[in-house]
């Protein structure tokens, strides 16, 4: 009689096929995924999200900063419109 074996782990799943008979090992495997994280020296870690979330950022900032910008000379320039009629 053969049993499958299977483990679930969050960054390796691994299988058995096993032959309970004969006591045999027909299949094993695992496949690792790669890490998430980049490592950076021995003590510090970075999500790989980390870099494109924070471009995002700066790209949401800039796109506000300038909106801000055209919306204050707009209203300077009617101001200085209604200052001298």
């Amino acid at each position: 009689m053969e049993i499958l074996g299977r483990d679930l782990g969050v960054s390796s799943p691994g299988t058995l096929i096993a032959d309970t008979a004969t006591e045999e090992i027909i299949h094993a495997g695992v496949m690792v995924f790669p890490a998430g994280v980049d490592r950076y020296g021995s003590n510090r870690e970075q999500s790989k999200k980390t870099v494109r979330r924070e471009a995002r950022q700066m790209r949401c900032h800039y796109t506000e900063l300038k909106k801000a910008l055209k919306l204050s000379t707009n209203f300077m320039i009617m101001r200085a419109t209604l200052v001298l009629r």
